[in-house]
């Protein structure tokens, strides 16, 4: 009787173990693949709320560029600014802010409008300011060399930014 037990006992060990074992390969890779695939609806997810964002911001920038260029005096100072009184600049000016104000829910906190024959600046926060004294001017002299529209990012005053550049156009056919 006992060499019987000690011949069954560890065949039962055996299939114990192998029982044990398959369950619990079995259990890991149906965790595996539950995991794998949380994970990729949560990255389709997150990359759908990121899309959605982008899309509204752009819709934003889109908004700010064609106000910009429905609004007579900011038209007629980007046109020929030499020939534009104080008053055309601070409406200008104030054009910007009030579309950087609309859009800082979305995350701008500047708007550089720059009229590249007079080289001047309209920029929210600094003004009415000459291309050379501009905090930020290698930035727009860079600009001049860049396909546009183009996103930059970059450091500025060791803080990340980043740049969204659309070409002013007074064009009104499109």
């Amino acid at each position: 009787m006992q060499k019987r037990i000690k011949r069954i006992f560890p065949r039962y060990m055996w299939k114990i173990a192998v029982s044990t074992a398959v369950f619990v390969l079995l259990f890991g890779i149906s965790t595996c693949y539950y995991s794998s695939r949380q994970m990729e609806q949560d990255l389709e997810n997150n990359l759908n709320y990121c899309l959605s964002y982008f899309n509204s911001f752009f819709d934003g920038m889109a908004y700010a560029n064609y106000s910009l260029v429905l609004d007579p005096t900011v038209s007629g100072v980007m046109a020929s600014p030499l020939t534009m009184d104080p008053y055309d600049y601070k409406t200008t000016l104030d054009s910007c802010k009030k579309l950087q104000a609309q859009l800082s829910s979305a995350g701008v906190t500047s708007i550089y409008l720059f009229q590249e024959q007079s080289e001047i600046v309209f920029a929210t926060g600094t003004g009415k300011v000459d291309l050379r004294d501009f905090r930020d001017g290698a930035f727009l002299q860079e600009m001049k060399l860049r396909s546009i529209p183009s996103v930059t990012q970059r450091s500025m005053a060791g803080e990340n930014i980043v740049t969204f550049s659309t070409r002013y156009s007074s064009d009104r056919s499109t």
